[in-house]
């Protein structure tokens, strides 16, 4: 078996979400996962500067704010990336793809993977 990319030459700036939706559902994230907390509170807990906190109302976060912040509340951070719009749209597609596999098949092609690498660099070395 051999896995192959369910999309091929699709730069990530154009597989993220719309920017706009992405900072809407942010939004909608911090509300639900902080109930209610004011910015300087938020900013105290996460060690987000207020700044930056203040920038979501306008503008998509960096990925260290939320990463920082799934960490401080204990959330997912697959679930905070994918809220700020900045986990790739076609990733639940790699997902749905990859369900279809069975473990033993999906080990096996990453072991066929990390045996081929593992060949290139010894090629790649040797020369």
């Amino acid at each position: 078996m051999t896995v192959t990319p369910i999309r091929r030459g699709i730069p990530l700036a154009l597989a993220l979400t719309d920017p706009s939706t992405a900072a809407e559902s942010w939004r909608r994230y911090v509300r639900r996962v902080a109930a209610g907390m004011s910015s300087e509170a938020l900013s105290a807990r996460t060690l987000i500067a207020p700044s930056s906190i203040a920038d979501w109302e306008v503008a998509p976060p960096m990925a260290d704010d939320v990463l920082a912040f799934a960490t401080w509340f204990n959330t997912s951070p697959w679930e905070a990336l994918n809220s700020a719009g900045l986990i790739p749209a076609f990733m639940d597609d790699v997902k749905t793809y990859l369900a279809a596999f069975s473990e033993a098949e999906l080990s096996e092609e990453l072991a066929a993977r990390q045996r081929g690498h593992e060949a290139l660099t010894t090629t790649l070395a040797s020369s």
